[in-house]
């Protein structure tokens, strides 16, 4: 939708609706598979901006794969000149297993922003690690991922093309 000057808004305009989509989990080595884990996302749209959620939690056939992890948002992102920002997300790394360097319970976090360059929009996530400042997730940073052993919930906005 577009709204131009003058132009009135209404209400019914701007209530998205709420639509769930399986969002790509991919890694930069070799991609992770979810097996009897849990890969799902929600997202609405109004006015031109996207409002996402995006939930993967490890199941016991869940497999790592290797390198850094991004995954795909449910609509492309909007181009600007430069490649500069159009959004920005931020994510929960619950881990439940035991980790160099992390107690098994370690919740971590991170933020980011969403580049226009990532079209079909893919962010990589990072995560802040006590003093280590942040490192992107990946299979073995900030720990292993081995099967049931952690949940990722990451939620934010962009501008839509």
């Amino acid at each position: 939708m577009t709204v131009t000057a003058g132009s009135r808004l209404i209400a019914s305009q701007l209530n998205g609706t709420l639509t769930a989509y399986t969002p790509s989990w991919t890694g930069a080595g070799s991609n992770p598979v979810i097996g009897n884990g849990t890969l799902s996302g929600q997202w609405s749209t109004g006015v031109g901006i996207v409002w996402f959620t995006i939930y993967i939690a490890g199941g016991s056939t869940t497999t790592a794969g290797s390198g850094l992890y991004s995954v795909s948002l449910p609509v492309a992102a909007k181009t600007v000149s430069g490649g500069g920002p159009v959004g920005s997300y931020s994510g929960i790394l619950d881990h439940s297993g035991v980790a160099s360097g992390n107690t098994a319970g370690s919740v971590l976090s991170g933020q980011s922003s969403i580049g226009s360059s990532f079209a079909p929009a893919q962010g990589y996530i990072p995560v802040s690690v006590g003093t280590s400042g942040v490192v992107q997730w990946s299979a073995t940073s900030p720990f292993s991922i081995s099967g049931a052993n952690f949940t990722m919930q990451m939620s934010g906005w962009y501008y839509s093309s």
